[in-house]
This record gives C-alpha cells, structure tokens and sequence, in this order.
C-alpha cells in the first residue's frame, strides 16, 4: 500500500466518532432527526429553542435571546433578509422593538449563521464546523482581547447538529471585508499577527489546552474533513489544475506535495499546541473604520501548533512582493507579542523552520478549493494558491521538512 494510501486511512481512522458511534451511524441519525423535525413542524419560543429554518423564526424567540435582560423589551417584528448560504446557511435579520427595547437600543439587525438544512448539516457533522465555532464563541470568544465578531446567541445540538449563531450585525459598523484585492499594508499586516499572537500566547503548552477535550485539534479538523474534501485526491487535482500559478521548480517536485503535507500535519502531534483559529485566510479578515484587522469565521477554531497559522495569515494577506520584503520582520514582531501576550520564548532560527514547515497543510486547503470550488471567487482561489505555492517555493519547505 502506498504511503498516500496509508496516510488516508490514517486520518480516517483518527476521525472524530461521537458516542463511539461511526460517521456513517451519526449521518443517519441527522436523517432522522431531520425527518421527525420537519414533521412536528415546532415552532421556536424559548432561548433553549434552535429554529429549524429561518422562516419559522418567531418574535418571541428572538426577544428571548435578544431582549430578555431589558425590562419590557420585545420583538415585535422582524424580516429576513436575502439566503447566502455555503458552509452555513446564513441570513442578516432586521428587527422592529417596541418602546422599551428602542429606548435600550437593541441591535437593529442581527447577522445569523445556521446549520438548518439537511445539507448543511451532515457537511458540518463531517468536518466538525458547527460545533467548533459554537466551542469559540460559548467558551472562548471573551478569554480572547482581540478585535472578532461579537456573539449575541449560540446554540447547537449535538443529537441533530442543528445549529445557529447569532452575530453582532458588522454592517452597521462600517467594516470593511477583506479580499486578495484589499491593499495590506505593514501596519496592516503587523496588526493581523499582533492578534494571532494574543490568542496563541495565552496558552501555549498549557495544561488548559492540553485538557480541552472538546475543542478538536488540527489532526482531528483535518481527518473529519477528509470524509467530506478527499483530501489527497483533490489537493492533487487542483495542484494540476493550478499550474499556470504554482513556480515551476516546485512543480517539478509535485509527487513529493502530498507526502510533505503528511509530514506538515504529523508535526502538531509532537509540538506544543495552543488555541488556533486554522483557517485565517484574507477573506477571513476585516477592517474597522478606525483601521484594526479583525477575525471573522471561527468554524475550524481548534488546538494546534502556532506556526501554521502564522504561515497562514501572512501567505495569503500579502502579495509575494510584500511577503519576500516582510516576513523575517513581521515574525520577529510576532514572536515579541507572543511572548508579552504569555508565551514562551521562542528561537527565532527555530520559528523560521516551522514557519517554512508549515506552509503545506496551508496549501492544501486552497488547492482542495481549487478543485471543488466551494464559494470562493475563481480570482481569489487561484491568487491565493499562487501566493502560498510560491512562499513553499521561496522558503524551501519540500527540503525543510527534512531538515
């Protein structure tokens, strides 16, 4: 059997079985959960309620888990705004109070994310996504100083995997969401690192950490996704696909990608973890109106090594121009926040090689993208794997993970 082959059943076997029960019994539990929901037809009325579709949303929910600290306040009405749906099924909602509740100013709209739908249910059961951001923002989310989304309401079942995240609406607040096409400057990017540090700082080799059970590690994201992405197939596949965008010298190299990214994923098990967020890409940041980078989508929040998501952040924010030009910096600044946020000290010589190391399982998940486009724009899928493949290049990270 070859080395793919086995690693493929490796990570299938590390993945996450809930109750001892397989993916295959929990899948068919969802089903019907999801049968017997739509039959009953319930409507939500309590804050311990999780509705079953936008649309059977009622006013005294939500002043259950709106309004219920102000004295007299209520919904009195409420309007969904347009379906955007991917991972999640995710809806802005507006809301109308009466007297007490204008008086208090309660949020005129909220931003949910959902997992109502059948789809989007056994997708998020695959890869854990639902439950890893209700985990960040019911126990984490205020342990964390750093600029995120505010969470108003989260609740999921871990019978039916139903889920919904309420959100402060960050429309009202003027940010703006980034792309590959968001001018990032050093401060800008200075900023991004100075918050990764604040949440990975805090932690780091803690006994904390290493006790959160609940709270799954990068291996564990890793192989629950597998049932879903394929991992090895489709990196393949959109590596090929990407061509056009990858350096020719690591193309050259590309039987070596897939074990690299094997080894890439193999050093979380024997490094110190901290909390990570894992999938920090660009279009995961925001800006405020006073110019602070923010961290928006906490569906992969997990335990993991540092360095990954620092490889991250900085190989897809930053042109290949700006990253050449930056990256030894704005590690060093990271390193210095790291340690004044509560970290260890860490080697610099030592964090250049896990940043190199890294860059791999970086890879994977945007040449995964490439290859079973999800919801990202074709002109940022490709820049991005453009950016990190060339970052694997420049940095020598095939030879690295040798060294």
């Amino acid at each position: 059997m070859g080395c793919g082959a086995m690693f493929q059943r490796s990570i299938r076997s590390s993945a996450i079985k809930t109750g001892g029960r397989s993916m295959l019994d929990i899948e068919t539990q969802i089903r019907s959960a999801f049968e017997k929901e739509q039959e009953l037809g319930r409507v939500p009325q309590s804050a311990d309620d999780i509705p079953t579709s936008y649309e059977v949303i009622t006013d005294k929910w939500l002043t259950a888990i709106l309004a219920s600290k102000v004295s007299g306040a209520k919904v009195v009405a409420h309007e969904l705004d347009v379906v955007d749906s991917g991972t999640t099924d995710r809806r802005r909602i507006m809301l109308t109070y009466n007297d007490a509740g204008q008086l208090a100013g309660l949020p005129p709209s909220v931003f949910c994310k959902a997992a109502n739908s059948l789809e989007a249910r056994l997708l998020n059961a695959r890869g854990g996504l639902s439950r890893g951001e209700y985990v960040f923002y019911r126990g984490f989310r205020d342990r964390f100083d750093i600029e995120a989304p505010v969470c108003l309401h989260a609740a999921f079942d871990p019978e039916t995997f139903n889920s919904i995240t309420v959100l402060a609406d960050m429309a009202r607040d003027d940010v703006i969401f980034c792309s590959h096409d968001t001018p990032m400057t050093y401060e800008r990017a200075r900023n991004q690192i100075r918050l990764l540090a604040q949440i990975h700082g805090p932690y780091y080799d803690s006994e904390e950490v290493a006790s959160a059970s609940h709270v799954q590690t990068f291996e564990e994201l890793f192989a629950n996704l597998d049932a879903w992405v394929h991992w090895e197939e489709r990196c393949h596949k959109g590596f090929v696909q990407s061509q056009a965008y990858i350096p020719p010298a690591l193309f050259a190299r590309i039987d070596e990608v897939w074990p690299a990214t094997e080894k890439a994923l193999s050093l979380h098990s024997h490094l110190p973890r901290t909390f990570t967020h894992n999938d920090v890409h660009i279009r995961n940041w925001y800006l405020t109106r006073d110019g602070d980078m923010g961290l928006t989508d906490w569906q992969c929040f997990g335990r993991g090594h540092w360095a990954r998501d620092f490889a991250y952040a900085v190989s897809t924010a930053l042109t290949v121009e700006d990253r050449r030009a930056w990256e030894h910096q704005l590690l060093g600044e990271y390193l210095d926040a790291f340690r004044a946020a509560g970290g260890t000290a860490i080697d610099f010589d030592e964090a250049w090689l896990h940043y190199r190391q890294h860059l791999p399982t970086v890879l994977a998940f945007w040449t995964m993208t490439v290859a079973w486009v999800i919801a990202q724009p074709a002109a940022s899928y490709f820049e991005l794997t453009k950016r990190i493949a060339t970052a694997m290049d420049d940095l020598g990270t095939l030879d690295s993970l040798s060294e």
